[in-house]
């Protein structure tokens, strides 16, 4: 991000996404449907953790990550993906 103003009044869990998708934690699984797609995002505090991120074609976008499920909000894995497509 250029402006630090702007990197200051992000979601914290914007900015852990984005430390995600510029550190290499996003990996693209080839689909085996035209009906989603799935990512894998190392997790930042854990290497031996990865979280599956799935975007479906009609908008859907949904993860298994505790934050997600829990509370229903975007999560920095879906950030994550956003930032690195």
């Amino acid at each position: 991000m250029e402006n630090p103003e702007q990197e200051q009044k992000m979601d914290p869990r914007a900015n852990s996404g984005l430390y995600l998708a510029s550190h290499g934690h996003v990996r693209k699984i080839e689909p085996r449907t035209t009906a989603a797609q799935l990512y894998k995002v190392r997790s930042q505090s854990n290497k031996d953790i990865v979280y599956s991120v799935l975007c479906k074609s009609n908008g859907e976008i949904s993860c298994d990550c505790e934050d997600f499920k829990r509370r229903g909000v975007t999560c920095k894995h879906i950030y994550a993906v956003a930032f690195t497509i």
